[in-house]
């Protein structure tokens, strides 16, 4: 069986969870870790920002970088065939 090479990338999970509580939701994804731990940061200091406006209600939103390995549904089994 040939090698195959799986490619990185890395997402910014709010609370730890990839998706969050609504129905639709877009999930950005980056090639470089170094672009990902900058945006995840900018993120961040927006959500502290906002906890810091009167009208804010609720708990700060913690934003963590995490990297994930892509794999086509192809490679497993499908038990719905």
């Amino acid at each position: 069986m040939a090698k195959r090479r799986f490619p990185k990338v890395y997402l910014i999970c709010t609370d730890n969870k990839i998706f969050g509580t609504e129905q639709y939701e877009t999930v950005n994804m980056y090639r470089r870790k170094a672009y990902a731990q900058s945006v995840c940061k900018g993120q961040q200091q927006m959500a502290n920002d906002a906890v810091n406006e009167l009208w804010h209600k609720g708990p700060v939103k913690k934003l963590t970088m995490h990297g994930f390995y892509l794999v086509h549904e192809s490679y497993f089994d499908d038990e719905d065939k």
